[in-house]
């Protein structure tokens, strides 16, 4: 998928469903529990995620670094089915039970 296609895609939808927080369905091989779907924070190049940087990422498509590359950046989701949460990915504090 390009760009140009995502925003084709975004044309077609309606105000409400504008609205909607951006998810990621990542690939699950395992379908007997639901998928946690991932939460997009953040929408900018390789090179502004990671300036000043050591860190290299790897295109899926070519296996090439590509700073100028624009990627949304995603968060896990680290909430378990019942809203159990292991830690607190801001504090680092460890957290458990339902929230």
């Amino acid at each position: 998928m390009t760009y140009k296609e995502l925003k084709d895609l975004l044309d077609k939808m309606n105000p409400k469903q504008l609205e909607q927080k951006v998810q990621i369905l990542p690939p699950e091989p395992d379908h007997t529990k639901p998928i946690p779907l991932h939460t997009v924070i953040a929408f900018d190049t390789v090179h502004n995620f990671f300036k000043p940087s050591r860190c290299k990422t790897r295109s899926s498509f070519d296996n090439k670094h590509h700073p100028e590359a624009f990627v949304l950046l995603m968060d896990w989701n680290l909430y378990d089915e019942d809203g159990s949460i292991g830690f607190n990915l801001l504090t680092g504090e460890r957290i458990y039970g339902s929230k």
